[in-house]
């Protein structure tokens, strides 16, 4: 028998508690968020880790994949080298390796 058991902290976010067999299952819905889930063997340690999970997306500490999925270590490369180098030269080193 599966149920779920939701609790609602503000209108954005919604942790979802299903049990599922022997195991709990914590489910979280943020707008703006990819949703996240997880199994655990107990209520508590379900609610316990979808509470830290909530906080980190309320504290903007937790990152969309999607946002940075197009970022690459060369265009970070290469905005460094547009952003910094009129201000501050490079050496030889740092333009020889860039060069390769």
């Amino acid at each position: 028998m599966s149920f779920a058991i939701g609790q609602k902290s503000d209108k954005n976010q919604m942790a979802t508690f299903q049990k599922i067999g022997k195991r709990w299952r914590a489910r979280i819905r943020r707008k703006g968020f990819p949703a996240r889930g997880r199994m655990f063997d107990t209520k508590a340690q379900a609610q316990e880790w979808a509470s830290r999970q909530e906080t980190g997306m309320r504290a903007l500490k937790f990152q969309d994949v999607r946002i940075i999925a197009d970022k690459t270590l060369g265009s970070a490369i290469d905005r460094y080298r547009e952003e910094q180098t009129p201000t501050k030269p490079l050496g030889k080193n740092k333009t020889r390796c860039y060069q390769c």
